[in-house]
């Protein structure tokens, strides 16, 4: 065969004939060819129940918590050209990393090891992707009453509506993964996917007629099952039980990975250097997940297992705890291998509320002025940041996806609440937080405040007051525009924005505050489809 230097053929000649998948090496390919590689997208969207945190400081930074106009934040008006008839709306962000502290005496202990952190919810274990973070204040959920719902995780927000004469004007909508996945847009016909949305636990998905799809399955060795199966060209007993006995190959090619990325002569001279440091962290990623598995993964047809017959379903107890941590971290193990094999590119997880107390809905959400509650409450959402978000977010960041870049890099992870974070059922700034940039259509490593700080326009469910920022529709509207979709092919009924937003419409407390203080005036809601400042790249 003719020695070709710069061939991937060569390369993987060089690391002894095997078939291991390499990220993709634009220096190793043809200009013009590495130039129209397409983008993968990848998006999962998580959902926690209730609520509330009970203390902005558990879940906001604290240097600017009680600090909006901060001398760390920036401020910007929200429109160019806002009529005089409403109440000028401005917004704030800066970075992250500049908002970091610690808080040694926090009623929930020294959790962290005194390093400095975001929050007590949101700890120092995003620290390693603080630039691939976001944090929001000010998306709000509407100026209605809502019980308790799943659908307003991902773009349908009907069944959120406990007011019948306006959930009878509303329609139903297909959330975000379910329109990604039935459109030829985001999956093409020539691609081998096995599964379009991983849907892990059920709960947070609806298709356009506004019913559930069912989740992939309860069990570990059935998610494996149902992702992979289709790619097991021999799944009899034997052909399995030699995969298990297979020395690991990335250990006998790990050397000779270093050896012709790091030598003088051949492909090294070629690689560039941003191509090598792709290849030491994709090695390292398969190491992780083929120890973890004790099996081979060259692609989708060499993930087998694990096959483990352990479900979501345990006891609320320490054990209990710790077994459903190692759950979610089989499952999302899964989850990022098939999304970087191709079986998959969307998923969705409903994190539930974890945590030791039995009733947490009367115990706890409900209960957010008892101190003990409070706690209770902030330390769900910390476990399901530690256990679930934190180790899905950096496993993508590791996972090379097929254009070179990370899949955290070319997607988009969005955990969502049920309710506001000042307390359960009320509306304005739905506890939110973001990893990925689409590509680099958001910015990210930013704190983003976009509440309204001198209107007062919202009445939530207590009556108390509450300064309102942007209907969510908006910022779900941005996803989809970062997936490459335009107004057209997501707006329906004759309104801007994804979702159904006539709920907005409907003011609440009007006889209590100035007419002006109007929730979401008309050039809110005529942005709806717009891109958001500060965050989405016009």
């Amino acid at each position: 065969m003719k020695y070709n230097p710069i061939t991937r053929r060569h390369f993987l000649q060089g690391v002894g004939g095997s078939l291991m998948t390499l990220p993709l090496l634009p220096s190793l390919m043809p200009r013009a060819h590495a130039q129209g590689l397409p983008s993968p997208k990848f998006l999962v969207m998580i959902g926690s129940g209730h609520g509330g945190v009970g203390n902005d400081k558990d879940w906001f930074p604290a240097p600017i918590v009680d600090s909006p106009l901060s001398t760390l934040l920036t401020t910007r008006n929200l429109f160019s050209n806002q009529p005089t008839t409403e109440i000028p709306h401005q917004y704030r962000y800066g970075l992250l990393r500049n908002m970091l502290s610690t808080d040694t005496g926090h009623p929930g202990g020294n959790v962290d090891n005194a390093a400095a952190r975001t929050s007590f919810v949101l700890g120092q274990f995003f620290n390693p992707v603080i630039d691939k973070m976001n944090l929001y204040r000010g998306i709000d959920i509407g100026t209605f009453y809502s019980g308790h719902h799943r659908g307003v995780y991902g773009g349908n927000i009907q069944e959120a509506v406990n007011n019948p004469d306006a959930a009878a004007k509303m329609q139903a909508w297909a959330t975000i993964d379910q329109f990604l996945a039935n459109s030829p847009k985001f999956y093409r016909s020539d691609e081998d996917i096995s599964t379009k949305v991983i849907n892990l636990r059920g709960g947070i998905s609806r298709q356009e007629d506004g019913s559930r799809p069912p989740a992939i399955s309860d069990r570990i060795d059935r998610i494996y099952t149902a992702i992979f199966s289709k790619y097991e060209n021999n799944q009899s007993p034997a052909v399995v039980a030699e995969r298990a006995r297979k020395q690991l190959l990335i250990d006998r090619v790990h050397e000779e990975y270093k050896r012709l990325t790091q030598g003088a002569f051949g492909p090294a001279r070629k690689i560039s250097s941003e191509d090598k440091l792709r290849i030491e962290q994709h090695a390292d990623f398969l190491t992780d997940l083929q120890k973890k598995y004790q099996n081979i993964i060259n692609s989708c047809t060499d993930v087998t297992g694990p096959r483990e017959a352990i479900s979501f379903s345990v006891s609320r107890t320490t054990e209990g705890m710790t077994n459903l941590a190692r759950v979610y971290d089989l499952a999302t193990d899964l989850m990022v291998a098939a999304f970087q094999c191709g079986a998959s590119r969307l998923g969705v997880i409903q994190a539930g509320n974890p945590s030791l107390v039995s009733d947490y809905h009367g115990e706890v959400a409900h209960q957010l002025s008892d101190p003990r509650a409070k706690l209770l409450s902030a330390q769900s959402f910390r476990w399901t940041s530690e256990h679930i978000i934190a180790p899905l977010v950096l496993k993508m960041n590791q996972a090379m996806a097929t254009n070179g870049k990370s899949v955290l890099d070319n997607g988009l992870v969005l955990w969502t609440h049920e309710c506001g974070v000042r307390g359960t059922h009320s509306h304005d700034s739905v506890g939110l937080v973001s990893f990925g940039s689409l590509d680099g259509f958001f910015q990210t490593g930013r704190y983003l405040d976009y509440r309204n700080l001198e209107n007062f326009g919202i009445l939530v469910w207590n009556e108390s007051e509450a300064r309102p920022g942007i209907p969510i529709q908006r910022f779900w509207a941005n996803i989809v525009r970062g997936m490459g979709y335009l107004p057209r092919d997501y707006e329906r009924f004759g309104r801007p924005g994804y979702g159904d937003s006539t709920i907005n419409d409907y003011p609440r407390g009007d006889s209590k505050l100035n007419k002006r203080h109007i929730a979401y005036p008309p050039t809110i809601m005529n942005s709806l489809s717009d891109l958001i400042p500060g965050l989405a790249i016009a």
